[in-house]
Protein backbone atom coordinates (compact mmCIF):
# COMPACT_ATOMS: atom_id res chain seq x y z
CA UNK A 1 0.00 0.00 0.00
CA UNK A 2 1.69 3.53 -1.21
CA UNK A 3 2.15 6.44 1.54
CA UNK A 4 -0.74 8.16 -0.36
CA UNK A 5 -3.34 5.46 0.06
CA UNK A 6 -2.39 5.02 3.76
CA UNK A 7 -3.27 8.44 3.75
CA UNK A 8 -6.55 7.65 2.61
CA UNK A 9 -6.78 4.85 4.05
CA UNK A 10 -6.57 6.63 7.62
CA UNK A 11 -8.57 9.96 7.17
CA UNK A 12 -11.57 7.48 6.07
CA UNK A 13 -11.42 6.57 9.16
CA UNK A 14 -11.21 9.68 10.82
CA UNK A 15 -14.11 11.45 8.39
CA UNK A 16 -16.46 8.11 8.91
CA UNK A 17 -15.87 8.82 12.93
CA UNK A 18 -16.76 12.25 12.56
CA UNK A 19 -19.83 11.67 10.70
CA UNK A 20 -20.88 8.91 12.89
CA UNK A 21 -20.25 11.45 16.06
CA UNK A 22 -22.23 14.10 13.99
CA UNK A 23 -25.02 11.13 13.59
CA UNK A 24 -25.23 10.59 17.35
CA UNK A 25 -25.58 14.38 18.42
CA UNK A 26 -22.21 13.75 20.10
CA UNK A 27 -20.03 17.29 20.08
CA UNK A 28 -16.37 15.36 20.32
CA UNK A 29 -15.06 12.35 18.57
CA UNK A 30 -14.43 9.37 21.05
CA UNK A 31 -12.31 6.42 20.47
CA UNK A 32 -15.81 4.48 20.61
CA UNK A 33 -16.45 6.47 17.08
CA UNK A 34 -13.01 5.51 15.94
CA UNK A 35 -13.64 1.68 16.94
CA UNK A 36 -16.89 2.07 15.20
CA UNK A 37 -16.10 3.59 11.99
CA UNK A 38 -13.38 1.16 11.62
CA UNK A 39 -15.88 -1.91 12.05
CA UNK A 40 -17.77 -0.12 9.02
CA UNK A 41 -14.86 0.19 6.64
CA UNK A 42 -12.32 -2.23 4.65
CA UNK A 43 -9.66 -0.21 6.39
CA UNK A 44 -6.33 -2.00 7.32
CA UNK A 45 -7.28 -2.87 10.47
CA UNK A 46 -9.99 -4.65 9.58
CA UNK A 47 -8.84 -8.54 9.22
CA UNK A 48 -8.86 -7.99 13.17
CA UNK A 49 -12.36 -6.77 13.23
CA UNK A 50 -14.53 -9.21 11.58
CA UNK A 51 -16.23 -11.34 13.80
CA UNK A 52 -17.05 -7.72 15.98
CA UNK A 53 -20.77 -6.95 15.99
CA UNK A 54 -21.22 -3.24 14.07
CA UNK A 55 -24.90 -2.91 15.68
CA UNK A 56 -23.72 -3.80 19.06
CA UNK A 57 -21.13 -1.32 19.07
CA UNK A 58 -23.18 1.38 17.41
CA UNK A 59 -25.93 1.06 20.32
CA UNK A 60 -22.97 0.67 23.10
CA UNK A 61 -21.71 4.10 21.54
CA UNK A 62 -25.06 5.36 22.11
CA UNK A 63 -25.15 4.49 25.48
CA UNK A 64 -21.95 5.05 26.61
CA UNK A 65 -22.22 8.90 24.81
CA UNK A 66 -25.63 10.22 25.36
CA UNK A 67 -26.64 12.76 22.46
CA UNK A 68 -25.65 16.39 23.80
CA UNK A 69 -28.68 19.11 24.14
CA UNK A 70 -27.00 21.28 21.62
CA UNK A 71 -25.45 19.27 18.39
CA UNK A 72 -22.50 20.96 16.69
CA UNK A 73 -23.76 22.99 14.17
CA UNK A 74 -20.32 22.41 12.08
CA UNK A 75 -18.44 19.27 11.19
CA UNK A 76 -15.61 20.44 13.28
CA UNK A 77 -15.48 17.95 15.95
CA UNK A 78 -12.57 18.25 18.45
CA UNK A 79 -10.94 15.06 19.71
CA UNK A 80 -11.56 13.63 23.59
CA UNK A 81 -8.64 13.67 25.99
CA UNK A 82 -9.00 9.91 25.15
CA UNK A 83 -8.58 10.08 21.39
CA UNK A 84 -5.86 12.70 21.38
CA UNK A 85 -3.88 10.56 23.31
CA UNK A 86 -4.28 6.73 21.43
CA UNK A 87 -4.05 9.00 18.22
CA UNK A 88 -0.24 10.51 19.45
CA UNK A 89 0.17 6.94 20.86
CA UNK A 90 -0.49 5.71 17.07
CA UNK A 91 2.02 8.50 15.85
CA UNK A 92 4.61 8.19 18.07
CA UNK A 93 4.43 4.26 16.83
CA UNK A 94 4.35 5.17 12.72
CA UNK A 95 7.56 7.40 13.83
CA UNK A 96 9.53 4.52 15.56
CA UNK A 97 9.33 2.68 11.80
CA UNK A 98 9.91 5.46 10.49
CA UNK A 99 6.72 6.03 9.18
CA UNK A 100 5.53 9.22 7.55
CA UNK A 101 2.23 8.12 8.13
CA UNK A 102 -0.37 6.23 10.55
CA UNK A 103 -2.03 4.15 9.51
CA UNK A 104 -6.11 2.70 11.19
CA UNK A 105 -3.98 -0.41 12.69
CA UNK A 106 -1.70 1.81 14.53
CA UNK A 107 -4.60 3.53 16.08
CA UNK A 108 -6.40 0.20 16.83
CA UNK A 109 -3.14 -0.74 18.66
CA UNK A 110 -3.36 2.60 20.65
CA UNK A 111 -6.72 1.97 21.92
CA UNK A 112 -5.55 -1.76 23.02
CA UNK A 113 -2.35 -0.79 24.84
CA UNK A 114 -4.51 0.57 27.71
CA UNK A 115 -7.84 -0.60 29.82
CA UNK A 116 -10.59 0.10 28.33
CA UNK A 117 -14.29 -1.33 27.06
CA UNK A 118 -12.57 -1.66 23.29
CA UNK A 119 -9.91 -4.25 24.56
CA UNK A 120 -12.13 -5.81 26.45
CA UNK A 121 -14.16 -6.35 23.08
CA UNK A 122 -11.18 -7.44 21.42
CA UNK A 123 -9.87 -9.99 23.95
CA UNK A 124 -13.83 -11.65 23.40
CA UNK A 125 -13.04 -12.16 20.08
CA UNK A 126 -9.60 -13.86 21.12
CA UNK A 127 -7.53 -11.30 20.22
CA UNK A 128 -4.69 -9.74 22.45
CA UNK A 129 -2.79 -6.38 21.59
CA UNK A 130 0.66 -8.32 21.49
CA UNK A 131 -1.02 -11.13 19.28
CA UNK A 132 -1.99 -8.11 16.25
CA UNK A 133 1.20 -6.23 17.15
CA UNK A 134 3.38 -9.42 16.13
CA UNK A 135 0.67 -11.01 13.31
CA UNK A 136 1.22 -7.85 11.37
CA UNK A 137 4.56 -6.11 12.36
CA UNK A 138 5.92 -9.37 13.57
CA UNK A 139 8.99 -9.26 16.06
CA UNK A 140 10.89 -6.38 14.30
CA UNK A 141 8.97 -3.32 15.81
CA UNK A 142 8.42 -2.76 19.90
CA UNK A 143 5.50 -0.87 20.86
CA UNK A 144 6.72 2.41 22.80
CA UNK A 145 5.60 3.62 25.51
CA UNK A 146 2.95 6.54 26.11
CA UNK A 147 4.67 10.12 25.53
CA UNK A 148 3.41 11.82 28.53
CA UNK A 149 3.85 15.69 29.20
CA UNK A 150 4.56 15.81 33.29
CA UNK A 151 2.13 17.92 35.14
CA UNK A 152 3.43 21.02 36.85
CA UNK A 153 5.43 19.51 40.32
CA UNK A 154 4.11 20.75 43.48
CA UNK A 155 6.13 21.95 46.33
CA UNK A 156 4.41 21.87 49.58
CA UNK A 157 6.22 25.08 50.88
CA UNK A 158 4.99 27.06 47.93
CA UNK A 159 1.65 25.50 48.31
CA UNK A 160 0.46 27.34 51.04
CA UNK A 161 1.15 30.86 49.02
CA UNK A 162 -0.92 29.09 46.45
CA UNK A 163 -5.22 30.44 45.68
CA UNK A 164 -7.33 27.62 46.49
CA UNK A 165 -8.70 27.83 42.72
CA UNK A 166 -4.67 27.54 41.27
CA UNK A 167 -4.76 24.20 43.93
CA UNK A 168 -7.99 22.67 42.82
CA UNK A 169 -6.84 22.98 38.97
CA UNK A 170 -3.28 21.71 40.03
CA UNK A 171 -4.48 18.38 41.81
CA UNK A 172 -6.68 18.16 39.16
CA UNK A 173 -4.78 17.78 36.34
CA UNK A 174 -2.25 15.52 38.32
CA UNK A 175 -5.15 13.41 39.02
CA UNK A 176 -5.53 13.10 35.21
CA UNK A 177 -2.02 12.72 35.17
CA UNK A 178 -2.38 9.75 37.57
CA UNK A 179 -5.11 8.00 36.41
CA UNK A 180 -4.28 7.94 32.69
CA UNK A 181 -0.58 6.00 34.34
CA UNK A 182 -3.12 3.92 36.29
CA UNK A 183 -5.23 3.16 33.17
CA UNK A 184 -1.29 1.91 31.34
CA UNK A 185 -0.81 -0.33 34.22
CA UNK A 186 2.47 2.21 35.39
CA UNK A 187 1.81 1.62 38.94
CA UNK A 188 5.09 2.82 39.97
CA UNK A 189 4.83 6.34 38.31
CA UNK A 190 1.23 6.22 39.14
CA UNK A 191 2.18 6.21 43.37
CA UNK A 192 5.17 8.18 42.96
CA UNK A 193 2.44 11.11 41.27
CA UNK A 194 -0.02 10.18 44.16
CA UNK A 195 2.22 10.35 47.14
CA UNK A 196 3.33 13.80 46.03
CA UNK A 197 -0.82 15.06 45.53
CA UNK A 198 -1.14 13.43 49.58
CA UNK A 199 1.15 15.51 50.77
CA UNK A 200 -0.37 18.71 50.24
CA UNK A 201 -3.99 17.15 50.16
CA UNK A 202 -3.89 14.11 52.43
CA UNK A 203 -6.48 11.25 52.51
CA UNK A 204 -7.90 12.72 49.54
CA UNK A 205 -10.14 9.54 48.21
CA UNK A 206 -9.45 9.77 44.67
CA UNK A 207 -5.54 9.64 45.18
CA UNK A 208 -6.10 7.02 47.61
CA UNK A 209 -8.37 5.09 45.66
CA UNK A 210 -5.80 4.92 43.06
CA UNK A 211 -3.10 3.72 45.66
CA UNK A 212 -5.51 0.78 46.26
CA UNK A 213 -6.31 -0.09 43.14
CA UNK A 214 -2.16 -0.65 42.13
CA UNK A 215 -2.12 -2.58 45.45
CA UNK A 216 -4.85 -4.52 44.32
CA UNK A 217 -3.27 -5.07 40.71
CA UNK A 218 -0.12 -5.38 41.88
CA UNK A 219 -0.99 -8.36 44.69
CA UNK A 220 0.20 -6.39 47.35
CA UNK A 221 -3.20 -7.29 49.54
CA UNK A 222 -1.49 -6.37 53.01
CA UNK A 223 -1.51 -2.81 51.83
CA UNK A 224 -4.27 -2.43 49.34
CA UNK A 225 -7.22 -3.73 52.29
CA UNK A 226 -6.57 -1.32 55.06
CA UNK A 227 -6.89 1.58 52.14
CA UNK A 228 -10.12 0.09 50.93
CA UNK A 229 -11.28 -0.08 54.74
CA UNK A 230 -10.54 3.39 54.93
CA UNK A 231 -12.03 4.66 51.74
CA UNK A 232 -15.18 2.36 52.09
CA UNK A 233 -16.48 4.59 54.90
CA UNK A 234 -17.21 7.34 52.26
CA UNK A 235 -20.40 6.67 50.75
CA UNK A 236 -19.28 7.20 47.34
CA UNK A 237 -16.31 4.83 47.47
CA UNK A 238 -18.23 1.84 49.37
CA UNK A 239 -19.49 0.29 46.19
CA UNK A 240 -16.53 -0.20 44.18
CA UNK A 241 -14.22 -0.89 47.46
CA UNK A 242 -16.55 -3.76 48.35
CA UNK A 243 -16.17 -5.03 45.18
CA UNK A 244 -12.36 -5.00 45.33
CA UNK A 245 -12.06 -6.57 48.95
CA UNK A 246 -14.82 -9.29 47.93
CA UNK A 247 -12.18 -10.46 45.36
CA UNK A 248 -9.33 -9.91 47.53
CA UNK A 249 -10.81 -12.07 49.99
CA UNK A 250 -11.86 -14.81 47.43
CA UNK A 251 -8.17 -14.75 46.64
CA UNK A 252 -7.34 -15.05 50.18
CA UNK A 253 -10.12 -18.17 50.37
CA UNK A 254 -11.90 -16.27 53.03
CA UNK A 255 -15.29 -17.33 51.01
CA UNK A 256 -18.01 -16.86 54.07
CA UNK A 257 -17.36 -13.41 54.29
CA UNK A 258 -17.39 -13.30 50.54
CA UNK A 259 -21.03 -14.90 50.19
CA UNK A 260 -22.59 -12.72 53.08
CA UNK A 261 -21.71 -10.02 50.55
CA UNK A 262 -22.66 -11.28 47.43
CA UNK A 263 -26.42 -12.19 49.35
CA UNK A 264 -26.67 -8.89 50.76
CA UNK A 265 -26.14 -7.72 47.27
CA UNK A 266 -28.89 -10.09 45.72
CA UNK A 267 -31.33 -9.05 48.04
CA UNK A 268 -30.86 -5.34 46.84
CA UNK A 269 -30.60 -6.96 42.86
CA UNK A 270 -32.26 -10.28 42.90
CA UNK A 271 -32.32 -10.37 39.38
CA UNK A 272 -28.11 -9.48 38.64
CA UNK A 273 -27.13 -12.11 36.48
CA UNK A 274 -23.57 -11.05 37.60
CA UNK A 275 -24.04 -11.06 41.12
CA UNK A 276 -25.78 -14.65 40.97
CA UNK A 277 -22.94 -16.12 39.00
CA UNK A 278 -19.96 -14.84 41.65
CA UNK A 279 -22.44 -16.58 44.20
CA UNK A 280 -22.00 -19.33 41.94
CA UNK A 281 -18.52 -19.37 41.18
CA UNK A 282 -17.48 -18.47 45.35
CA UNK A 283 -19.49 -21.77 45.94
CA UNK A 284 -17.56 -23.52 43.60
CA UNK A 285 -14.66 -22.57 45.33
CA UNK A 286 -15.37 -24.39 48.48
CA UNK A 287 -16.60 -27.36 46.60
CA UNK A 288 -20.20 -27.11 46.71
CA UNK A 289 -20.70 -27.78 43.48
CA UNK A 290 -24.62 -29.35 43.86
CA UNK A 291 -25.05 -25.47 45.32
CA UNK A 292 -23.75 -23.61 42.61
CA UNK A 293 -25.68 -25.36 40.17
CA UNK A 294 -28.89 -23.49 40.13
CA UNK A 295 -27.25 -20.25 40.84
CA UNK A 296 -25.33 -20.39 37.82
CA UNK A 297 -28.06 -21.43 35.70
CA UNK A 298 -30.70 -19.01 37.08
CA UNK A 299 -27.80 -16.18 35.85
CA UNK A 300 -27.36 -17.90 32.61
CA UNK A 301 -31.59 -17.68 32.20
CA UNK A 302 -31.37 -13.92 32.77
CA UNK A 303 -28.28 -12.98 30.88
CA UNK A 304 -27.58 -15.87 28.38
CA UNK A 305 -24.43 -13.97 27.18
CA UNK A 306 -22.43 -14.19 30.52
CA UNK A 307 -19.50 -16.53 29.57
CA UNK A 308 -18.09 -16.68 32.78
CA UNK A 309 -21.71 -18.65 34.36
CA UNK A 310 -21.23 -20.86 31.56
CA UNK A 311 -17.74 -21.71 32.35
CA UNK A 312 -18.49 -21.58 36.19
CA UNK A 313 -21.78 -24.03 35.38
CA UNK A 314 -19.90 -26.58 32.83
CA UNK A 315 -16.71 -27.11 35.77
CA UNK A 316 -19.43 -27.21 38.49
CA UNK A 317 -21.79 -30.54 36.55
CA UNK A 318 -17.91 -32.04 35.68
CA UNK A 319 -16.99 -32.33 39.27
CA UNK A 320 -21.24 -33.82 40.01
CA UNK A 321 -20.03 -36.66 37.39
CA UNK A 322 -21.20 -35.18 33.92
CA UNK A 323 -18.33 -35.15 32.30
CA UNK A 324 -19.84 -34.30 28.70
CA UNK A 325 -21.67 -31.96 29.55
CA UNK A 326 -19.74 -29.94 31.84
CA UNK A 327 -17.34 -29.98 28.53
CA UNK A 328 -19.92 -28.77 26.60
CA UNK A 329 -21.00 -25.54 28.84
CA UNK A 330 -17.46 -24.72 28.90
CA UNK A 331 -16.71 -24.91 25.09
CA UNK A 332 -20.14 -22.52 24.47
CA UNK A 333 -18.49 -20.44 27.34
CA UNK A 334 -15.70 -19.89 24.61
CA UNK A 335 -17.85 -19.13 21.73
CA UNK A 336 -18.88 -15.82 24.14
CA UNK A 337 -15.39 -14.86 25.06
CA UNK A 338 -12.79 -16.54 23.15
CA UNK A 339 -10.28 -14.93 25.75
CA UNK A 340 -11.08 -15.98 28.94
CA UNK A 341 -8.00 -17.52 30.44
CA UNK A 342 -10.28 -19.59 33.51
CA UNK A 343 -12.41 -21.77 30.73
CA UNK A 344 -9.28 -22.89 29.09
CA UNK A 345 -7.54 -23.79 32.69
CA UNK A 346 -10.68 -25.43 33.56
CA UNK A 347 -10.61 -27.79 30.32
CA UNK A 348 -6.60 -28.09 31.28
CA UNK A 349 -7.85 -29.82 33.91
CA UNK A 350 -10.69 -31.94 33.08
CA UNK A 351 -8.09 -33.11 30.70
CA UNK A 352 -5.45 -34.14 32.79
CA UNK A 353 -7.45 -35.71 35.05
CA UNK A 354 -9.43 -38.03 32.77
CA UNK A 355 -5.98 -38.90 31.68
CA UNK A 356 -5.76 -36.89 28.04
CA UNK A 357 -2.28 -35.25 28.76
CA UNK A 358 -1.88 -33.58 25.46
CA UNK A 359 -5.14 -31.95 24.96
CA UNK A 360 -4.91 -30.54 28.85
CA UNK A 361 -1.03 -28.75 27.96
CA UNK A 362 -2.80 -27.77 24.49
CA UNK A 363 -5.29 -25.75 26.87
CA UNK A 364 -3.33 -25.05 29.76
CA UNK A 365 -0.98 -23.18 27.25
CA UNK A 366 -4.19 -21.11 25.65
CA UNK A 367 -4.31 -20.24 29.58
CA UNK A 368 -0.96 -18.39 29.42
CA UNK A 369 -1.21 -17.35 26.05
CA UNK A 370 -4.13 -15.33 27.30
CA UNK A 371 -2.83 -14.35 30.67
CA UNK A 372 -4.05 -16.51 33.22
CA UNK A 373 -1.01 -15.93 35.06
CA UNK A 374 -0.79 -11.95 35.03
CA UNK A 375 -4.47 -12.10 35.92
CA UNK A 376 -4.91 -15.07 38.85
CA UNK A 377 -1.85 -16.67 40.12
CA UNK A 378 0.68 -19.74 39.24
CA UNK A 379 -1.57 -22.29 39.31
CA UNK A 380 -1.50 -23.12 35.43
CA UNK A 381 1.86 -22.87 35.48
CA UNK A 382 2.57 -25.26 38.37
CA UNK A 383 0.15 -27.60 36.35
CA UNK A 384 2.47 -27.47 33.16
CA UNK A 385 5.32 -28.22 35.41
CA UNK A 386 3.38 -31.64 37.16
CA UNK A 387 2.80 -32.63 33.47
CA UNK A 388 6.72 -32.24 32.99
CA UNK A 389 6.58 -28.72 30.84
Amino acid sequence: MSHESFADELQAVIRASRKIAINFGHQYIHTDHFFLAMLQRNCIAAPFLSTIDKEKWARITKENHPADDKPSPSDSLPLTLDAERVVLHADTFAFSRNEELTNSLDVLLAMLAYDNPIKNELRKAGWLFEHILEQHYGTEYTWPPLPLKEPEPISKFWWKLTSDKSKKEKIERLYRHALTLADYGMYKEMKDRCNIALTVSPGHPDFTRLLAYAAYQQRNYNIALPLLKKLELLPSEKEWCIQVRMDIEGRKENHDWVISQLEQLLEEQPENALTLNNIGYTLTKQQHFAAAVPRLEKAIAIDPDLAYAHNNLGFALYRLGKQEDGIAAIQHSLTLDKGNPYAYKNLGIIYMETGNIIKAKEYFQLALKYKYTELYDNEVLELLQKLGQ
